[in-house]
C-alpha cells in the first residue's frame, strides 16, 4: 500500500472510524526531519481552529508530517533520529471540524471500537477504557497482537487513544508505540503525556471557518 493510499483511508469521511487502525501506517518515508533542540520539549499548537489543541510533545520529538483534505487535519510526531522505517513511537493529533454537531466524544470512541472488533481478523485485541465519565472527554488504550503463525495485516501495537469534543470539533490524540506490550513506567509516562493535553480558545472570528482551505 503506498503512501498516498495510506493517507486517503485515514483523512476520508467514509472511513473515519477507522483511524486507531491506521494511524500506524500513515508516515510518509519520504519526509525530511524538522530541526528540533534535542534539550527542550516541543510545544505543539495545532493552528486548524480557533479552539486549538495544545500539547508539550515529549523532548526531541519533532513534527514528521501535517495534512489536511476537507474539514479533517491531521499531525504527526516522532522521536528525535526516527523515520517512517525505524519509527518506534508515533504522537497523532486529529481535528475533525463540526462532527461534535453529530456525536459526542464517548459516542465517537464507541464507533471506533465496534470497528476495530470488527476488523481486527486474528489479530487479539485487548481494549480497555480509562477514563468515560465525561462523555465529551474520553480515553482508552488497547495492544494488536498477531499470533505467530497467524499473517499480520499491520504490525503489533500499543496506543492509548484521548477524544476532545470541543466547540469546534472532535479532537483525537493517539500515543502509538509499535510493540503490543510496554512497561508500567512507559505506561505511566503516556498517559501523564494524554493527561496533559488540553484545548485553548484563541480570538478568532468565524471559529473553525477562516482556515478552511489552507
Amino acid at each position: 500500500m503506498n503512501t498516498k493510499r495510506q493517507l486517503s483511508l485515514l483523512i476520508s469521511p467514509a472511513v473515519i472510524f477507522f483511524i486507531s487502525i491506521f494511524l500506524a501506517l500513515t508516515v510518509s518515508p519520504g519526509l525530511a526531519q524538522q530541526k528540533v533542540d534535542p534539550s527542550k520539549p516541543l510545544l505543539v499548537v495545532s493552528p486548524f481552529t480557533h479552539e486549538t489543541v495544545i500539547a508539550k510533545m515529549p523532548v526531541g520529538w519533532f513534527m514528521a508530517n501535517r495534512f489536511r483534505q476537507g474539514d479533517t487535519c491531521a499531525m504527526q510526531f516522532l522521536p528525535a533520529g526516527e523515520t517512517a522505517d525505524t519509527l518506534t513511537q508515533m504522537v497523532t493529533i486529529t481535528t475533525m471540524l463540526d462532527l461534535q454537531q453529530k456525536v459526542n466524544a464517548k459516542e465517537f470512541m464507541q464507533a471506533v471500537i465496534k470497528k476495530m472488533e470488527e476488523s481486527k481478523g486474528e489479530a487479539e485485541l485487548d481494549l480497555k477504557p480509562i477514563s468515560e465519565n465525561n462523555p465529551n472527554d474520553v480515553m482508552f488504550e488497547y495492544s494488536v497482537k498477531y499470533p505467530p503463525n497467524k499473517k499480520a495485516l499491520f504490525p503489533n501495537q500499543y496506543e492509548v487513544q484521548r477524544i476532545i469534543a470541543g466547540k469546534d470539533g472532535i479532537h483525537t490524540i493517539v500515543y502509538h508505540v509499535r510493540k503490543a506490550s510496554i512497561s508500567e513506567k512507559e505506561r505511566a509516562d503516556i498517559l501523564q503525556f494524554m493527561r496533559g493535553v488540553h484545548l485553548q480558545s484563541l480570538p478568532i472570528e468565524a471559529p473553525g471557518k477562516s482556515t478552511k482551505g489552507t
